[in-house]
Parts: C-alpha cells; sequence; structure tokens
C-alpha cells in the first residue's frame, strides 16, 4: 500500500503501477502472491506444480506476462536458489509472445454444461465465476461492485465444489474463486476485482476516492478487513471454548476500530458507498449465523456498525446481493457438522 500510495503521489516520474486496468490489477495480485508467500519459494513451489501436473498452456500463459515484468524478482530468485533458469526461460519467453498471437481459444466445458467461450465474440463481455455458495463475501463484493457501476454481465454458474479445470487455471496460484473474465482476461482476488472494476468503469459510482492518501487508507482497511476480519470471524463458527470466546473479543475488538474509522460518515466512502463499504458489508448477512454461534449480540456492543450496514442495505446493489442471513446459518451448520464442530 505505501508502494501504490508513492505512486499516486508521484506519478509524473518513474510510474511503478501501469496505467491499464487489467495490467494494474495483475500487477497488485502478484505483489500480493509475493506478500501472503513470505518468501520466494511460492515461485518454485507454483512452477513444479504446473510441470509436475503438466498444467495445459493456459496457465503459463497467464503467468508468463507477470514473470517477465517482475523480472528483477525472478532473476535474483533464480540467482539464489537451484532453480533451473534454461529450463523455463525459453517457456516463459515464447509463452509471453504467444500472449499477443492468441486471439481466440476454443469452447471448454465446464462440470459437462456450462461453456465458458474464449472467443474474439466475447471481447466486450464480462463474466463472473462466483464461488460455491452465493454468501460468500468475496463474490458478493464483487457482485456490488458490478452492479455499482450498472455493469451487465454474465454468471459462469458452474458446481464449485468441483472446482472446473478451466477455472482454476484461471487463477492458479490460489486456486479459488471469485475470477472476472473481461475481455478474455481474467482478474483474481475480490479486492484487486473490485478496483479493476472501479477503474475499468471510471465514468460511474467511483468506489476509491482521487486523493492518495484517502486511497491509500480505504486501500489499508479492505486490507485489514481481509486479512484480520475475515479470519476471526471464520473462528466464531469453528471453534469451541476458550477460542471460541477470545474469537468474539477479538472480533468485537476489530468492529470498534471500524467503528472509529466510520466516525460520523453515513458511509466509509463519506457521503456514497465507497470501497471499504464494499469490502465490509458483505459480512453483513453472516452477522446472524456469528451471534447464534457465539451466543452474543452485535448490536448492543456495537450500533454504529449496524446502523451502517443497514444504511447500506438500503442500496439496491447490496440488497440485491447479500444472501438471506437464515440461509448463510444454515451453510453454517451443514460446515460445522463437516468439520465436527457439531
Amino acid at each position: 500500500m505505501a508502494d501504490e500510495y508513492t505512486d499516486d503521489v508521484w506519478r509524473d516520474k518513474a510510474p511503478l503501477l501501469p496505467s491499464d486496468p487489467h495490467e494494474r490489477a495483475r500487477s497488485m495480485f502478484l505483489a500480493d502472491f509475493i506478500d501472503k508467500k513470505e518468501s520466494l519459494t511460492g515461485w518454485r513451489d507454483l512452477v513444479e506444480d504446473i510441470e509436475r501436473n503438466k498444467h495445459e498452456t493456459v496457465i503459463w500463459y497467464l503467468i508468463a506476462p507477470w514473470a517477465v515484468r517482475a523480472h528483477h524478482i525472478f532473476h535474483f530468485f533464480i540467482s539464489t536458489t537451484s532453480f533451473c533458469k534454461d529450463r523455463y526461460a525459453i517457456k516463459i519467453s515464447t509463452l509471453h509472445c504467444q500472449e499477443h498471437s492468441h486471439s481466440e481459444r476454443r469452447e471448454k466445458t465446464i462440470c459437462g454444461s456450462v461453456l465458458l467461450l474464449f472467443t474474439a465474440a466475447m471481447a466486450d463481455k464480462v463474466a463472473l465465476a462466483p464461488e460455491h455458495f452465493a454468501g460468500s463475501p468475496f463474490g458478493v463484493r464483487v457482485r456490488i461492485a458490478l452492479a455499482e457501476k450498472g455493469v451487465k454481465y454474465e454468471y459462469c454458474d458452474e458446481n464449485s465444489r468441483d472446482y472446473s479445470e478451466l477455472l482454476l487455471q484461471m487463477n492458479p496460484v490460489y486456486k479459488k474463486h471469485p475470477i472476472l473474465i473481461h475481455n478474455r482476461r481474467a482478474v483474481c482476488d475480490s479486492l484487486i476485482i473490485v478496483q479493476y472494476v472501479d477503474e475499468a468503469w471510471k465514468g460511474k459510482a467511483p468506489l476509491l476516492p482521487s486523493d492518495p492518501y484517502q486511497r491509500a487508507q480505504s486501500r489499508f482497511w479492505a486490507d485489514f478487513i481481509d486479512k484480520k476480519v475475515y479470519e476471526i470471524t471464520r473462528k466464531i463458527w469453528t471453534a469451541k471454548g476458550e477460542e471460541l470466546e477470545g474469537a468474539k473479543k477479538d472480533f468485537i475488538e476489530c468492529l470498534k476500530l471500524l467503528e472509529g474509522e466510520l466516525g460520523d460518515k453515513p458511509y466509509y466512502g463519506g457521503e456514497k458507498l465507497g470501497y471499504v463499504d464494499v469490502a465490509f458489508v458483505p459480512f453483513y448477512c453472516w452477522f446472524y449465523a456469528y451471534e447464534k454461534c457465539g451466543n452474543f449480540n452485535i448490536e448492543s456492543e456495537c450500533p454504529k456498525i449496524i446502523a451502517w450496514a443497514k444504511r447500506c442495505m438500503q442500496k439496491e446493489s447490496v440488497s440485491k446481493s447479500l444472501e438471506d442471513p437464515k440461509k448463510v446459518y444454515e451453510y453454517v451448520l451443514e460446515r460445522r457438522k463437516r468439520f465436527g464442530v457439531d
């Protein structure tokens, strides 16, 4: 986030992020991958996994541009490990060139019935591969962002429990959904997708502020929600005893921090729904499940958060995107049984 802030403030000299929204999204995705892996061993694991399983060329079609653009990182990696540079250099270089020559891809069957069309005809279309549960906060984020922008899209409504090979190849790094496909190119990771949507369709309902500092703050809080709030809330419905009590305490502390950031504003984005709102409000439909599993009341502890969430729900883009809280609770109960919690 500090790098993005630096690039925003001093954008006239040596730009770090590309101007093209898709290229920016890919750069942010790769940087996030490096952060989450915490070491460059991730490169080796990724390449070895691809080679071992002999995945189709489409994986290299997606990864090669990242590796080439991050050549300084790649060079450091191959110079400090036993990684065989010559073995992959030709493949990476060749497929980087092929990126510009492959104008279409054949139809592929997804779970035997649904088709994704990688043809020139889809050049101006948008497709979304959601997660297997409609209440997943990550897929909901993308749906809200697209609705705010008025973007029409098609669902790749496959059975994600089977995780079709094609869509996994779209996100070979984390192998998870959601995935946005625009102009025959894939964008992965829900927060990066939301930023991409904001940049690709700038004309309506801006989600990120124009001021560099405010943009950095928005990214910080969205990252906080992903890395802190999400991990804690998972424990509320998967843990017992002291671990559950600790998770409840940590969750309320997180909500109080978020209340402080909200302040007296109607939304985190100010007078209008913004990036942090889109990142956080999908969790609202899970609050009922958290309360039932944890035997506590969120509104009594953090009334401003509930008031904010209800305000967000007055927006059609939010209310039509969030799942019914009772269905979320049913899903949680089913998962608890599967995990042996109940």
